[in-house]
């Protein structure tokens, strides 16, 4: 009997794990028309404080790709204090077109 629920209990913590083919994985990649922005940063909303997760570098067109792992939530695309854009982050991949002035 103790084998059976040590072998359920091991099923479940390999289920929440995501061991079944599944990830965290996520790829942001975008352009940034008509701002004077040199950088965009990805940053997690939280209860108590705002976390930066990631950044990127924007090109001469205004191009830029953020990958990396990180748990589903609520988040930013910030490019300066008063310009930023609040999306749910899941594990997918974005295509993105950023235009503070549309």
């Amino acid at each position: 009997m103790n084998k059976i629920t040590s072998f359920f209990l091991l099923l479940a913590i390999l289920s929440s794990c995501n061991l079944a083919g599944g990830s965290n994985k996520y790829s942001i990649q975008g352009i940034v028309k008509n701002h004077p922005a040199k950088k965009i940063l990805l940053e997690k909303l939280g209860l108590q404080k705002i976390t930066v997760v990631d950044s990127s570098n924007l090109d001469d067109k205004g191009t830029f790709k953020l990958e990396g792992v990180s748990e589903t939530g609520f988040y930013r695309l910030k490019l300066d204090d008063k310009t930023f854009f609040l999306f749910m982050l899941e594990p997918a991949h974005y295509k993105v077109e950023i235009d503070p002035t549309a």
